[in-house]
């Protein structure tokens, strides 16, 4: 059985004044998977074209086995939800006939319809409106019934497109539990969000884009991504024999501050930090405070930075050329071969040509031999001055 649910190759979509990809990266079963990128990187068209939203493209896309070209590419859609932000400021209807309504056109069984919208209404703390019209909701309102809409078919596929937007702290909270819960039931989830720090621990594997170009691919480990952690200190230290001890445990750091008196690490285990405050406590050096640094995407670029995968793939980026690229480098390579093989021809013909008229030269530059009529000996040339 294929393990990949998601599968991009040669995937190119063209608009007026930019291009994202080539692209080619899978989504494993299972898995959650974040999709990284600045604004503009094209995360947006990679999801709309899971989703079936964009279809006109070059290259190919299968999700669940089924190409997003083919006639067939809706069924796809069966095992697939998909949240994003929605308006709903034109909507007349209460909530209850909504969701009950959006139940039928996202082919839920009837007889779990009434038990699934008390649930969700339940969950995201709407029942008390589940009566009121969805125009009068407020943004957070409304954004926790696109999360249900996405949700209440239970699909093994969840696209969720950032999910964290316009929603608390505790609200983000409770979507955290919500993945954990979809991570333990090996759903695949894709997501893309500005909050990575919040469910960094979840993520098993990232695609990252950069301009439309994939930059990098893989887990965690491949990233070489680690949490970071900032130290502050009472007083200055031994900072060399510090940092010969976390060497010694492998333990990456950073520039030691000494305006600030600070020291940044990075590290994916307890046990390495509760041997740095084992080694403080011998050395009798206090700290001042321990602050764990968010992760961002400019602690991933900088991950990237240090990344062999990441070269790679740049590389490999900008050798990658679309069909009409490589007529267009087929065709002028000919004609610098045809330019070639003109220039050669002309030097040999030239060669030639020299090589001929040294010769007519070197017979002229020879003496003349005169033979007489009668004996047929050689005889001395007169001089033409002579009177």
């Amino acid at each position: 059985m294929e393990n990949n649910v998601v599968i991009f190759k040669d995937y190119v979509k063209k608009f007026k004044n930019t291009k994202i990809g080539p692209l080619n990266f899978e989504i494993e079963k299972g898995k959650t998977t974040a999709i990284l990128g600045a604004s503009g990187s094209g995360k947006s068209v990679v999801i709309k074209t899971i989703i079936g939203a964009i279809s006109n493209f070059e290259g190919d896309v299968r999700v669940c086995g089924y190409s997003k070209k083919k006639r067939k590419a809706h069924l796809a859609n069966k095992d697939v939800s998909f949240y994003t932000q929605m308006d709903f400021s034109l909507y007349e209807m209460n909530v209850v006939t909504y969701l009950k309504n959006m139940c039928i056109v996202l082919g839920v069984e009837k007889k779990s319809i009434n038990h699934k919208v008390d649930y969700w209404l339940d969950f995201f703390d709407l029942k008390k409106d589940a009566h009121k019209k969805i125009k009068n909701f407020s943004w957070g309102m409304q954004n926790r019934l696109s999360l249900i809409l996405s949700l209440i078919k239970d699909t093994d596929i969840i696209i969720l497109d950032e999910p964290g937007a316009n929603l608390d702290s505790s609200w983000r909270n409770k979507m955290r539990n919500l993945l954990i819960d979809y991570k333990n039931r090996e759903r695949t989830v894709v997501i893309t969000s500005h909050n990575i720090d919040e469910i960094n621990d979840l993520i098993d594997y990232y695609v990252v884009l950069d301009k439309g170009k994939l930059v990098f691919k893989g887990s965690k480990i491949d990233l070489n991504m680690y949490a970071k952690y900032k130290m502050y200190f009472y007083e200055r230290f031994d900072y060399e024999s510090f940092q010969k001890f976390l060497n010694g445990k492998n333990i990456k750091a950073f520039k030691y501050d000494e305006l600030e008196n600070s020291i940044v690490f990075a590290t994916n285990s307890t046990k390495e930090i509760n041997w740095i405050f084992l080694y403080l406590i011998k050395e009798t050096t206090p700290i001042l405070n321990l602050v764990k640094l968010p992760v961002n995407m400019d602690s991933i670029y900088k991950a990237l930075e240090d990344s062999d995968q990441f070269n790679k793939d740049l590389i490999e980026n900008n050798n990658v050329l679309d069909k009409k690229s490589k007529k267009l480098a087929l065709k002028l390579e000919k004609k610098a071969k045809k330019e070639k093989d003109k220039k050669k021809n002309f030097i040999e013909q030239k060669t030639t040509l020299n090589n001929s008229l040294e010769s007519v030269k070197n017979v002229e530059s020879k003496e003349t031999k005169f033979f007489d009529t009668n004996s047929g000996k050689p005889v001395a040339k007169e001089s033409e001055d002579k009177e």
